[in-house]
């Protein structure tokens, strides 16, 4: 729906960043991502937001963007990835669910 045109649920932000690059930057799918998981990253570090969904396109993003987190906090001291896409199996994704849905911040 673009900028401006949707709604969010009360009580969350929703938090849009432009990881578009320079005019002068190359424009890869590759550098694309890197741009986006720098963008992330800062977030991460800065944020003082207790839970984060991170919505992505494509399974292989999901996983590529589950790696990022998982390396930048290896012992998960900041953070707790619980990845969610169709190529779980039903039992983890659910597993996954209630363990986003029921943790206290």
């Amino acid at each position: 729906m673009g900028l401006g045109k949707h709604r969010i649920s009360a009580g969350l932000e929703e938090v849009l960043i432009d990881c578009s690059g320079g005019d002068e930057s190359e424009k890869t799918p590759e550098t694309a991502f890197l741009n986006k998981k720098s963008a992330l990253l800062q977030l991460v570090e800065r944020s003082l937001v207790p839970k984060t969904i991170v919505f992505c396109n494509k399974i292989e993003t999901c996983r590529r963007v589950e790696n990022a987190l998982k390396r930048f906090d290896r012992r998960e001291s900041q953070l707790k990835v619980l990845p969610f896409h169709a190529a779980m199996a039903q039992e983890l994704r659910l597993a996954n669910l209630e363990e986003f849905s029921n943790t206290r911040p």
